[in-house]
């Protein structure tokens, strides 16, 4: 499992990550040593960050909520497939 932010079309975002990344990424890598495809990618939207109309910073909520639900999931290496997360966006 892996959490993170997108903020374009999410199921072409994340197969062409996979596709194209070759085994730069968590992701590539794990699709790659398993042998997956990108068809057999699964996702969810678990979380959103609506553009405010106040104009608001909202790449730093969108991280804010990537290291939440990182947090709360469990997501990172050696238990999922996120890298990292930083506390930076909360600073």
């Amino acid at each position: 499992m892996e959490s993170g932010k997108y903020s374009g079309p999410i199921p072409s975002s994340a197969r062409v990550h996979i596709r194209y990344q070759g085994t730069d990424t968590s992701v590539s890598r794990h699709f790659f040593e398993c042998k997956h495809n990108p068809m057999q990618l699964r996702w969810c939207v678990i979380d959103e960050a609506p553009i405010d109309s106040r104009g608001d910073n909202r790449l730093k909520r969108l991280l804010q909520k990537e290291g939440k639900w990182i947090k709360k999931l469990g997501t990172l290496i050696p238990d999922g497939l996120n890298d990292s997360w930083s506390l930076k966006p909360y600073l």
